[in-house]
């Protein structure tokens, strides 16, 4: 199992960016407990990105399109977006694959610059064993039988393509990761922020 020390090394972090989170807040804001790699990836990288492609979510920031709860309502609202066009159409909206709260269902951790969205496989008792699976604009979809932090260590080192993601030329592994700032840009819902930065 990877840790996230060697994620942190690997994609250019020498030390912890020490974001905190209030878990307990976050879980409920999600209604479910959370895996502890990806609390721990939380503490390390804080807000960010992988090569300007992919976007982990993160708690108890104020933009609604990269907090974690933020981006299941935004997922929740695609779909629900969906049925009414094909209401409209008067066609029939088959949904691709099951959201969270369902049982077995899909919960966002991730999106890519291109509308891909990356997920935990729910499944009943323990997240850690949570699998990761990925979909993309189209609906095309693809698994990955690890965690979250296997998952991304394989992503920064290019051992494990998801075929709809484009391969960029010139770029080589690892994969950098990119801190930013998630400050409201007065896009989107504002929400009310409680994740923040320790003290160095």
């Amino acid at each position: 199992m990877v840790s996230v020390e060697g994620l942190a090394n690997s994609s250019g972090l020498d030390a912890p960016r020490r974001y905190r989170v209030d878990w307990s807040r976050a879980e409920a804001e999600v209604g479910a407990p959370l895996p502890l790699d990806y609390k721990e990836y939380v503490y390390w990288f804080g807000p960010g990105h992988f090569g300007d492609f992919l976007y982990a979510y993160t708690p108890g920031v104020e933009l609604e399109n990269i907090d974690l709860a933020g981006g299941l309502r935004l997922a929740r609202d695609a779909f629900e977006h969906h049925r009414e066009l094909d209401e409209q159409l008067q066609s029939k909206y088959e949904q691709p694959y099951p959201l969270f709260p369902e049982q077995g269902g899909w919960l966002p951790w991730a999106h890519t610059i291109d509308g891909d969205l990356m997920f935990w496989v729910t499944s009943p008792g323990d997240p850690n064993n949570w699998t990761i699976a990925a979909a993309s604009r189209e609906d095309d979809i693809e698994h990955f039988n690890g965690g979250f932090l296997d998952y991304l260590y394989s992503y920064i080192w290019g051992s494990k393509d998801i075929e709809f993601f484009p391969h960029e030329e010139g770029l080589e592994a690892p994969l950098r990761f990119y801190p930013f700032d998630v400050t409201w840009t007065g896009e989107g819902e504002r929400l009310d922020p409680y994740g923040y930065f320790e003290n160095p």
